[in-house]
């Protein structure tokens, strides 16, 4: 592995995420809220929010498909994912759909990006 790590998590108010990133020895280096307005549109507090999208808007995309509040880490450079094991043990998850099938699904946000003249 190499890169940063993400992983998201639903919170307490509907329409709103957290993105936690870390490093590989899984130090937190950030945190960003994504929150979805009544017209669908994803705000991130990230650096890039001004543009059309970031990569925090992005992951919350994938993993709004189920992985929201799983605790599998993203390496988004790579496009890996890995889980942690109850031994502490790292390993790259192949096949996300059995980590969203054992899982309750998070209610998904419906993304919209906003076109040119929005």
């Amino acid at each position: 592995m190499k890169g940063e790590l993400y992983t998201f998590r639903s919170t307490k108010h509907t329409h709103q995420f957290e993105c936690l990133k870390l490093d590989l020895d899984f130090n937190p280096k950030g945190t960003y809220s994504i929150t979805q307005d009544s017209l669908g549109r994803l705000h991130c507090s990230c650096f890039a929010a001004h543009r059309h999208t970031c990569r925090h808007r992005e992951m919350l995309a994938v993993f709004a498909n189920g992985l929201l509040d799983t605790g599998v880490f993203y390496e988004y450079d790579r496009r890996k994912w890995y889980a942690v094991d109850t031994d502490g043990h790292i390993s790259e998850v192949e096949d996300t759909d059995s980590i969203a099938d054992g899982v309750s699904r998070a209610k998904a946000p419906t993304t919209h990006q906003p076109s040119q003249t929005d």
